[in-house]
């Protein structure tokens, strides 16, 4: 993979339309990452960029309890956040950095953005693929239980291919 500086990566990741999450620093050599694979995992995921800030980005997300990943279970201080997007060409992204649990504070303000975007509303956050009426339902009903993260982005690199 191609590493870019942080503001291109910045600019870039939010378009990620999948999500998987890893301590593997190679999991792109042994494993395809498309803009299909785990879609829902973004629905409960928000990217803010920093206004003061132009290379920072800070990732929150939510994890049910059926989809904990054993690489979170005693929460490293970095992990690999992997993500693709489709323009031109696909674009396979990838992101190392630092993660740790939300405080109560960002939970409860994270869970109400994440309502009101999967309810319709413009958050700046936009999902590039909008969710069917089941998939929203499934994703509200999975904010009641499981886990939130907060993930700072620090590395950031990608590559391409062309869709057949």
């Amino acid at each position: 993979m191609k590493e870019v500086i942080k503001v291109e990566g910045v600019d870039m990741f939010p378009y990620v339309q999948s999500l998987v999450l890893t301590q593997d620093e190679d999991f792109h050599k042994k494993n395809f990452i498309d803009q299909f694979s785990n879609k829902k995992l973004r629905y409960r995921c928000l990217f803010e960029k920093s206004k003061e800030q132009a290379d920072k980005l800070e990732v929150y997300f939510h994890l049910h309890e059926s989809e904990e990943l054993e690489d979170l279970v005693s929460l490293p201080e970095k992990i690999c956040m992997y993500g693709a997007f489709r323009q031109t060409v696909v674009f396979q992204m990838k992101s190392s950095g630092n993660i740790r649990e939300m405080t109560e504070k960002e939970k409860t303000k994270f869970t109400r953005l994440i309502t009101e975007r999967l309810n319709g509303k413009n958050i700046g956050d936009i999902l590039p693929t909008t969710p069917s009426h089941e998939e929203t339902l499934k994703a509200l009903e999975f904010l009641k239980s499981g886990k939130f993260y907060y993930f700072e982005p620090l590395e950031y690199a990608y590559r391409t291919y062309l869709r057949n």
